[in-house]
């Protein structure tokens, strides 16, 4: 089984990352195109975790995973809107509002100022393939290590290539990030029942796989992005941003993977109590602060230069993103409670009609 405490810990690392990323792009320093490979973080670690269970209604483990996903964005979307009509008009427009409350807004351009929720678009879709996923499962034991990933590169592939194709429009290597993470967990968590990621051979070869193919791109990427004059490595450049967005996604999943040991080393230990109690605050909280966090950064609302010390404005940022994270969390706590006993009411009624 995973250690899910690691998974946690995991969870709130990518969400710094996410906050630094639009710092970075705040203040146009270059970081910030490495640290928003926190999403890739967050995209493979959620095929993680569902890799490694079955799924036995579709139907009803969807219905439950967009109620999570949907009502906190829905709310920060409302507020949102009263917050422009009440401030910014001219930021609210028929189109945008419109790609946002049909969660569109990975596919188009939504409402300026969370463009950062593109992310719910692409999570919503991820869970909409997953029981397919689950059906097309190929990580299953019947299948060698070798037809396994022979597979796995196979499917990938066909999806760049319709991508290119414009038969799908949508970012490949993104999605791609989530079915690794699935049928990497389904592989070795579910089936090979491991403890670790190193205990055996076969999980090694895939931590090794992953990391070397992640070595063997990043110098590239970082030639051709600082380096290149126009000559060596010329034939790549027409594929530089695809291959930009490929090197993020090794990037991400080779960064969850030694974060994974690492966090699983220290908690196999047991002294590290302190870091159990953030990590638990993650979980509750990462979701929450990751929607409402970046109206604080970019844009006409962005504190960044709200008092000529950025040490101070970068501080009141986070206060502000955990502050109304924390309120967000609270607030859809109480409509999913609501809305619970809301159904069960329903159901009870329904049964008594049914008895009569």
């Amino acid at each position: 089984m995973f250690n899910s405490k690691a998974v946690s810990s995991i969870r709130l690392v990518a969400l710094c990352m996410i906050v630094a990323c639009h710092i970075f792009q705040g203040e146009n320093m270059v970081l910030a195109w490495w640290f928003n490979v926190g999403v890739q973080i967050f995209l493979f670690m959620s095929g993680f975790l569902f890799g490694t269970k079955n799924i036995e209604h579709a139907s009803t483990w969807l219905k439950k995973r967009f109620i999570r996903i949907v009502i906190p964005y829905y709310l920060l979307l409302a507020t949102v809107i009263v917050f422009y009509l009440i401030f910014a008009r001219s930021l609210l427009t028929v189109s945008a509002l419109l790609v946002n409350l049909l969660l569109l807004q990975g596919f188009g351009t939504g409402l300026a100022g969370i463009e950062h929720l593109w992310f719910i678009s692409y999570i919503i879709l991820c869970y909409l393939i997953t029981p397919i996923l689950q059906t097309a499962d190929f990580s299953n034991p019947k299948n060698t290590k070798g037809k396994y990933v022979i597979k796995l590169i196979f499917l990938l592939v066909v999806l760049q290539v319709l991508n290119y194709a414009n038969v799908i429009n949508i970012s490949i290597p993104n999605i791609s990030s989530y079915i690794i993470g699935y049928y990497f967990a389904r592989r070795h968590f579910h089936y090979e029942k491991c403890q670790s990621l190193l205990q055996d051979s076969s999980s090694k070869k895939s931590v090794t796989g992953i990391f070397t193919a992640c070595i063997l791109t990043t110098p590239l990427v970082v030639y051709l992005d600082y380096f290149y004059n126009g000559s060596l490595f010329s034939f790549f450049v027409p594929y530089k941003d695809i291959l930009f967005a490929w090197n993020h996604t090794l990037l991400g999943v080779s960064l969850f993977l030694v974060m994974y040991l690492l966090f699983d080393s220290l908690y196999r230990k047991k002294t590290y109590q302190p870091l159990d109690r953030i990590a638990k605050w993650g979980d509750t909280y990462s979701y929450h602060v990751y929607l409402t966090h970046q109206i604080f950064i970019l844009g006409q609302f962005s504190l960044l230069a709200v008092t000529p010390s950025k040490f101070f404005n970068i501080t009141i940022i986070v206060l502000c993103a955990v502050v109304t994270g924390i309120a967000l969390q609270n607030i859809n706590r109480l409509v999913i409670k609501k809305y619970e006993r809301h159904h069960k009411e329903v159901n009870a009624l329904t049964q008594k009609s049914a008895d009569i």
